[in-house]
């Protein structure tokens, strides 16, 4: 598939027709895709991934790939997005990148909960934490109040509560 193909694909809830209609190509199907690929066009410019739309998307590098994934989500116009370990992988400057999305989206209304292991990401664009170890609750609340936690310090840290 390519790049703005997966950007539809998110969109096929929200999209009308059926199989009969798409395959006469009436015209208000046609009308339907042209504002539909206009939408995914959009969203891919806010990813600054429009270059790349016509691009096999297994060809983009894991950090657009991500950034793909993300604007998959945004075309269904959810109201919420939940994401698992979205900085997996990336290098500093692909999660930076990906940090700079998640808050401009945040900026323009758009909420998420995110599962990630980076703690700094985390603290970074975070307004809530809840910090488990081995499932357990050890911390919830804003940023600068977890992270100082002596408990979470210890489990994610690596700091000792002396070193305080």
């Amino acid at each position: 598939m390519t790049v703005i193909e997966n950007i539809m694909a998110g969109m096929h809830l929200r999209l009308k027709g059926n199989p009969l209609s798409s395959g006469l190509w009436l015209p208000w199907t046609a009308r339907a895709e042209k504002g539909a690929l206009k939408e995914a066009k959009e969203i891919l410019d806010l990813l600054g991934l429009l270059g790349r739309w016509k691009s096999p998307a297994s060809q983009l590098p894991l950090g657009k790939q991500k950034l793909l994934e993300l604007g998959r989500a945004l075309a269904m116009k959810p109201e919420l997005i939940l994401l698992d370990e979205p900085a997996s992988g990336l290098t500093s400057a692909e999660g930076d990148q990906l940090k700079e999305r998640i808050h401009q989206f945040k900026r323009d209304g758009m909420t998420f909960c995110i599962v990630e292991h980076q703690m700094g990401m985390v603290m970074e664009i975070a307004d809530q934490v809840a910090v488990l170890d081995n499932g357990r609750l050890i911390a919830e609340g804003p940023p600068n109040i977890v992270e100082r936690d002596a408990r979470v310090m210890d489990a994610y840290l690596k700091r000792k509560r002396s070193d305080a």
